[in-house]
């Protein structure tokens, strides 16, 4: 298990009636797996909430990335590099997690 999940839930949190919603990267599945198994939840995920579309230029070093991201939510309606606009994808994830959250948990 995560230690990072594992003191999350230690601190009580989530409290209520909650569900987890992950997007489908690697890492969020996992902590929300960590969680899910913690607080005895479903996890449900929202295949669409994925990270912004970085394809067109792959990987890039460190610095490089940290500058287009700074450029990218500087100016949400432009593209950086031939990124997804950060516009674009806010508007991609609202649209994976509504039918989700319209939905009652399981």
């Amino acid at each position: 298990m995560g230690a990072r999940a594992e003191a999350l839930t230690a601190t009580g949190w989530p409290r209520g009636p909650v569900r987890i919603v992950t997007s489908p990267e690697r890492k969020a599945r996992k902590t929300a797996g960590n969680l899910g198994t913690l607080r005895r939840l479903p996890i449900t995920v929202a295949e669409r909430s994925g990270e912004i579309d970085r394809a067109s230029t792959g990987y890039v070093p460190q610095d490089r990335h940290e500058a287009l991201v700074d450029a990218l939510f500087s100016k949400p309606r432009r593209s950086a590099a031939g990124w997804e606009t950060a516009v674009a994808a806010q508007a991609r994830v609202v649209r994976a997690l509504g039918p989700i959250l319209d939905r009652r948990p399981r």
